[in-house]
Order: C-alpha cells, then structure tokens, then sequence
C-alpha cells in the first residue's frame, strides 16, 4: 500500500504542475459545469453539483476532444460523475477525483483501456455498473472507506487489477463486479462479516487462487461459511495450531502439524502401516491425502484398519466352492477336497497361508489307474497284469485254452475300468454225439450227447448167428 500512495502522490503533483499548461477548448455543459482541455490533453470539471447523465457519449460536450484527453481531473464542488461521461477515451492514463464526488455513474469510465491510476476520494459512496469496465492496464485502486456499493460490471475486464482493498462500509457487491480480473490474486477486505454478492461477482475467476484477507479469526469463520466468500483462499490475522495424529501408531503414520493462518487450507496425510489400510478420518471423511480449513485449534486423527483379501476356492468344473474374507498375514481354511470323476485329489495350486493378496485357488488332480490281471484255465496269471488308466479299457491276451473246453469269453468287463480287476475266462465242455450200431449197421437206441473227456452208456450186447459179441 505505501507504493500506491507513493505512486498516487507523485501522479497528484505532476498533474498539478500540467494545470498551467495553456487551454486548448473550454466549455460550459447543461448541468452548469465548465469544462477545460488543455493543450497537454488535461481534462479539468469545476463548479457546483451533480454531473449529468448522457445516454451516449456522442451528448457529451467534449466529446469531440475524446482522442486529446490524457488525463482528468475532477474539482471540488462536482458530487458525481455522469453516466457515459469518460466513456472510450484510448489515450486518458490518470483520474483524480474531488472529495465532493459521492457518485461515479454507469459506464462513466467505460473501455478506457489505457487508463492506469485513478485516485478516488474518501466520501465516495457509490460506484455504478460497468463504471470500469475494460479498463485493461488499472493495476491498483484505492477504494475509499466510504464505499457502500459496487454495482455490476464495475470492474469487469480489468486484466491488469492484481489487488484490492475492500473497505469495511462496503455492503453490497453486484454480479460481474471484478469477472475477467484475471490478474487478481489478492484482496484485503476489512469487513467483518461478508458483503452481499452475487454468485457471479467474480465471474468464472478461481477463486481458491485468490488470498482474501480478512480482519479477524472470527470474521475468517463466517466468510468461511458464507456463499461465494467460503470459495475463496481466506486468511485472518493469527496462526491457529492444527494438530494431525495416529489412531495407532502401529498401524498408520500422518503429516500435516503446522501452525496455518485461520481460514487458510493445510495439506493432512495419512499413511497406512503394512498389512493396514487407510479407513477413514474422525469427522468420516475418507480421503487418505486432503486439505483442510484450519479455523480454530484443531485435531484430525486418522483411522486405519486391517487389509483384508478375498479367497476363492473351485471345483474340478472351475465353479465357486467357497469365498472367504481373511486378514492380512492369516490363513484360509481349506474347504472339503473336491471330487473328480477318475481322478485323485493331490492338494490345491495355490498357498494359502499368510495371504497377502486376493487368490483364487483350484484343485489340483492326478488321473486314476488301476491294474487289470488276466488268470488261464488254471488260475495262472496270464502275461503281466496290465496297467490302465482309469475309464479306458483292458486289452484282452489271446484266448486262453482247456482240454475238451472251448472259451466262451471273461467273466468280468474291463472296459471303462473304474477299480483294480481280476478277469477270469469262462468255458464250455465241449458235447460229442455217440451212436451205437448192431451187427446190420442198424442204430441201437438213439444218439447219446457225451460231453468230452465223460463215458457213453453201452445198450445191451448185441447178438449174431454164429458169432460171439
């Protein structure tokens, strides 16, 4: 603020020693007051009361001069100035305004654009819209303690604007007030609770870029709470102590302890220990990294809780058997052993201890065998007895053979194997059919069936002339 005041006070003196310069036009308008434009390009109103109000700036009386005025100056006695009375004038650099001035109408300064100082006076208690609107090179304003009002657009397009001091009289900010103020970033507003404003007064700037400084740790927590304002990066006076802590140290570790600025945001950490997530902070929030407004002494402490994992068993068929939620660095419990058709069961793919991470765990399998011996007629093993995976088939030796038997085949299956077997041949004695003849060669009786190896039944002898049987 002293550069500003250092700044003001020697634009004041040099526009002082301009006065002298020679007049280049004069005049008289309506409202009684004379008007001066010097051959420098010094614009000076004098006289009594309220400036008037041109609907355009073309009613103006100077307005022919509009390219010639570099500066103005506003004497006492004038209490306002007219709405479009300094409107586009490209070349006007310094305004100094008289204490009479309670007033600066609408668009009184619009797109001045090469406007850099303007020196408002104490007993100024209004500004109305779009009064400073584009004026791009203003970089600092003294705004008056007086100031009750800031009307719409009154500060719009002020691209240079990179600070304000916002007085305590100000009651009443309107919508676009300081919009495309894109390079503000500070404001000191003496204030103790906030003006009205409208949701736009600021236009689309950032306003958590902005420092608003305001004059007490009271007043800090209710712009902190007021719509608009709590937008802003809002500062009071005094440091207030926030303190970050552990739940339990052994499961978590924090940063953040700092003494901030009331109304400032300070960054809080949390950071779980192994096997511990972050779960959350005392007032529910659970952000692990966040900022938070400090506005009184303060304490947040961080929750942590135990990682925990999902176990998933599956069958032989890959579906679900059982899903388990297990702490960090415990075990699982192994379901019962999934069955196979055909297969052993020799254990699971995964560990399942001290688990670390989500699994999903299956079955491990080995194909069944079994051992199919072949036995002869007499009970001896045929061959070596023969190896076969479980489900498959047996391969059957040659036919077995037995004296007056013809085989008929095995006694058990040994396809589609299913256990351990012992396949044994089936036989039938093998029948002859016994006639017996008489000494014509005539057939006594009839035909005996006599199974091999077995006797037939002789008839009675038979008999011959002559011989002997």
């Amino acid at each position: 603020m002293k550069k500003l005041y250092s700044v003001i006070l020697m634009l004041i003196v040099s526009l002082t020693a301009q006065l002298s310069a020679a007049t280049f036009v004069s005049g008289t308008s309506a409202d009684g007051l004379a008007w001066d434009l010097s051959d420098d390009g010094v614009l000076t109103i004098s006289g009594s009361g309220p400036m008037t109000d041109y609907g355009k700036p073309q009613d103006r009386p100077w307005n022919t001069y509009a390219d010639y005025v570099k500066q103005i100056k506003v004497n006492a006695g004038v209490t306002s100035i007219g709405e479009n009375a300094f409107t586009f004038l490209f070349n006007l650099t310094m305004v100094i305004v008289s204490p009479s001035v309670t007033t600066i109408g609408r668009n009184a300064f619009l797109w001045c654009s090469d406007l850099q100082t303007i020196v408002l006076p104490e007993g100024l208690t209004e500004i109305k819209s779009g009064a400073f609107t584009g004026c791009e090179k203003l970089e600092y304003l003294n705004i008056p303690t007086t100031l009750t009002s800031l009307g719409a657009s009154a500060f719009k397009s002020c691209e240079s604007l990179n600070n304000l001091v916002l007085p305590a009289a100000l009651a009443n900010i309107e919508e676009e007030a300081f919009a495309k103020c894109s390079a503000l970033d500070y404001i000191k507003i003496n204030r103790p609770t906030p003006p009205a404003i409208k949701p736009n007064s600021f236009g689309s700037l950032d306003l958590s870029a902005i420092v608003l400084e305001v004059p007490s740790c009271d007043a800090a927590t209710d712009y902190c709470a007021a719509d608009v304002w709590r937008n802003f990066n809002v500062k009071g006076p005094d440091k207030r102590t926030l303190t970050v802590k552990s739940d339990n140290p052994l499961q978590g570790s924090v940063t953040g302890t700092a003494d901030v600025y009331c109304g400032q945001y300070s960054p809080i950490s949390a950071t779980p220990a192994t096997g511990y997530d972050f779960d959350r902070w005392q007032d529910g929030n659970t952000e692990q990294d966040r900022t938070v407004r400090v506005l009184d002494d303060d304490t947040y402490t961080a929750y942590f809780k135990v990682k925990t994992f999902t176990v998933t068993f599956y069958d032989a068929d890959d579906n679900v058997l059982e899903s388990q939620i297990v702490n960090y660095g415990e075990s699982a419990v192994a379901p019962s052993d999934p069955v196979k058709d055909c297969h052993n069961f020799t254990g699971w793919d995964k560990d399942f201890t001290n688990v670390q991470s989500d699994l999903d765990v299956r079955p491990n399998f080995t194909l069944k065998t079994f051992t199919v011996t072949f036995f002869d007629a007499e009970n001896n093993v045929l061959g070596t007895p023969e190896t076969v995976p479980c489900g498959t088939s047996a391969t059957a030796p040659a036919d077995p053979v037995k004296d007056c038997y013809t085989f008929t085949g095995w006694d058990t299956d040994f396809t589609n194997v299913q256990s351990d077997l012992e396949v044994r041949p089936l036989f039938d004695q093998i029948p002859y059919t016994v006639r017996f003849f008489d000494a014509d060669n005539q057939q006594i009786g009839s035909d005996q069936t006599v199974l091999c190896g077995e006797s037939a039944v002789a008839p009675s002898d038979p008999e011959k002339d002559c011989h002997n049987f």
